[in-house]
Parts: structure tokens; C-alpha cells; sequence
């Protein structure tokens, strides 16, 4: 009887092992770091003050990424400083990012549907340029 109560533990020990390894995020972010500059190109210089917002999507209407988010919040927000830098950090997102800036002239920045976390790292979301 001991072997087999030492041997029904043993079982459940290595079930609840195997599951801790498998059920893991696989190489997925916890958090994410949006970080860029913001340059007026007209003057050649950074463009101090804007306000820079940085919105998660974790669900969608449909299977591709056009589809409507359902459960949007926000990621971060923050104002670029005398050189033009921001920097969010915050929850990462399951499904994408919808990045924004007000416009010197008040009109909004970013993308019309969502994008990846590894965009957020190219020129196009970290050296951003108006012309005023």
C-alpha cells in the first residue's frame, strides 16, 4: 500500500510539473516598450510637448487583425520631452497596438488598423516626422 500511495504521488507531482511547462506563454512579452523621437522637419528640430498614447487590443470581432477590438485599453501615454523622445512602457497586448500622437495642429497620428509588437520597433513608429 505505501508503494502505491508513494507511486499515485510521485504521478500527480510529475502531472503538475508537466503542466507548469506547458502551459506557459511560449516566448510571448509580459509588457512592451513603445520609445521614439518626434522631429519637425520644416524647423530641424524636435517638437517638444506632444501628447503620444499607446492603446492594446486582447480581442477581436473576427481572425485578422481589421477586424473591430473589442477589449481596447490603454497601454500608456506620456508627452515628448525637449528632444522630442517618449517612452511607454506597459501590459503587453494579445492581439496588436494601435499607437497614436496629437499633431502639432491637433489632428491625430498612427495607423488605421492595429500593429505588432515587433512594428513598434521600426523607423516608422520610432523616427516620426510633421511638417508644420
Amino acid at each position: 500500500m505505501k508503494t502505491f500511495k508513494r507511486l499515485f504521488i510521485l504521478a500527480i507531482f510529475s502531472g503538475l510539473v508537466f503542466l507548469n511547462t506547458t502551459c506557459s506563454k511560449s516566448g510571448a512579452s509580459t509588457y512592451v516598450t513603445w520609445e521614439g523621437y518626434v522631429h519637425d522637419d520644416s524647423l530641424g528640430k524636435p517638437i517638444i510637448g506632444l501628447s503620444v498614447a499607446l492603446e492594446g487590443c486582447n480581442s477581436h470581432t473576427g481572425e485578422n487583425h481589421v477586424q473591430e477590438c473589442w477589449q481596447q485599453y490603454t497601454v500608456g501615454s506620456t508627452t515628448t520631452d525637449a528632444s522630442g523622445h517618449f517612452r511607454i512602457y506597459g501590459k503587453a497586448a494579445t492581439f496588436g497596438y494601435l499607437p497614436s500622437i496629437v499633431e502639432p495642429n491637433g489632428s491625430l497620428w498612427g495607423p488605421s488598423t492595429d500593429v505588432g509588437e515587433s512594428d513598434l520597433k521600426t523607423s516608422q513608429y520610432t523616427d516620426i516626422h510633421f511638417h508644420r
